[in-house]
């Protein structure tokens, strides 16, 4: 529609109002999902009706829908690399799981996920009221070249991306470090 306009100011512009009204729309679903389950918990269960335990609903439906982003992740990334003759295999960890493609050459590919809780430094006094003194982040880090960057909220698809785009990276540094070695022209 717009063309080659995608890659300069036009382009980032729409991607810009693009990511802020995804971010705003799942956040107004999440909140009024979670008045939902809180007042159907309360109905049923008696669960009371407060901030507190709505924080806790949105972390247990945030940890709950990257887990199902996660799960059947690996099987699908596997498949993406073993389709194309690239070795590679799962390990699941305790809080983490690794995508490995081994190297005999090299050292192996690594590009792990592991969620993490972190403490917020200096809460609201109603964060501290509310017991919203804590906050989740689901991060890729690599064997070699730590990232620490944030996936939470990424699709299947967006993550099997940023795994081909960190091995193809990986596959770069590969080329020119041995070229540099070598002493060859790139």
């Amino acid at each position: 529609m717009i063309g080659e306009r995608i890659y300069g100011p036009i382009g980032h512009a729409v991607d810009t109002f693009a990511v802020i009204g995804t971010m705003f729309g799942v956040a107004t679903s999440l909140g009024f999902g979670v008045l939902q389950v809180n007042s159907g918990l309360n109905y049923l269960l008696g669960v009371p009706v407060n901030a507190m335990v709505q924080v806790g609903l949105i972390i247990a439906i945030s940890l709950i829908a990257t887990l199902s982003v996660f799960s059947g992740l690996d099987t699908k990334v596997c498949e993406s690399f073993i389709r194309r003759g690239i070795p590679a295999k799962v390990i699941n960890l305790d809080n983490r799981v690794r995508f490995v493609i081994p190297s005999e050459d090299h050292n192996d590919f690594v590009y792990g996920l592991r969620i993490r809780a972190f403490t917020i430094t200096n809460p609201l006094v109603s964060e501290v009221d509310d017991g919203e003194t804590d906050y989740y982040r689901a991060e890729v880090f690599l064997e070699y070249g730590g990232q620490h960057y944030d996936v939470m909220g990424f699709t299947q698809k967006q993550i099997l991306a940023d795994v081909v785009t960190q091995y193809e990276k990986y596959n770069y540094y590969l080329h020119i470090s041995s070229s540099e070695y070598l002493g060859e022209d790139t």
